[in-house]
């Protein structure tokens, strides 16, 4: 028994030791690999090639508009170094993103996912097909299903082109931080979010 005991502490100081090198060891996450069209292309040009058909909802004005301030606002937070790509976590959201969308050829190939480095709990979606998750809320959910349900509420929002109702902010939004504009970027309506849970179960 004295003997059992003995290895029993033993191995538990090996795990503790084990666990503390790693701890040690941890970085940060970093962007890797080939930068994204997202990150590299300039304002102007994403202005100029924006789906407009997707904005018939607003006059040709507020459309211009909407596009160019949308467009000057995502730039800025994709270029803060907060947003990452190529690493473990933006890989694994491209993941579940691509096998929540397979069977819908309108939305297959056209959503991209990124971390967005924060301690805020947010998630939002944007009307050019980007979906930010922040490390804040992937460090509270327990399982994959939980971030299978938050990945598929913003490909709702972005399929039902929900980010349209935000108009008002997103010609406005200057001078706000970061964490301000994401928090604005999540403010849907009780109507879209009622949506884009219902349908995000069933995705």
């Amino acid at each position: 028994m004295k003997q059992f005991l003995v290895c029993t502490i033993a191995l538990v100081v090996v795990n503790v030791l084990q666990a503390q090198v790693d701890f040690n060891n941890y970085q940060s996450l970093r962007s890797q690999g080939a930068v994204p069209a997202d990150f590299s292309t300039a304002t102007q040009q994403k202005i100029q090639q924006a789906d407009k058909e997707r904005l018939d909802d607003l006059s040709p004005k507020k459309r211009e508009l909407f596009v160019e301030q949308v467009n000057y606002t995502i730039d800025g937070l994709l270029k803060s170094g907060l947003v990452t790509f190529g690493d473990p976590v933006s890989l694994y959201l491209q993941r579940i993103g691509d096998r929540l969308v397979a069977n819908d050829e309108s939305l297959k190939g056209k959503l991209r996912f990124y971390t967005f480095n924060t301690n805020e709990a947010n998630a939002f979606s944007t009307d050019q097909g980007m979906v930010f998750v922040t490390t804040g809320l992937i460090a509270q959910l327990t399982n994959e299903a939980q971030l299978a349900f938050v990945l598929a509420h913003e490909i709702i929002h972005y399929k039902e082109k929900h980010v349209l109702d935000l108009f008002d902010y997103t010609t406005t939004s200057s001078g706000l931080t970061y964490n301000e504009k994401v928090r604005f970027f999540s403010k849907y309506s009780r109507d879209n979010e009622f949506e884009a849970d219902l349908n995000g179960v069933k995705l």
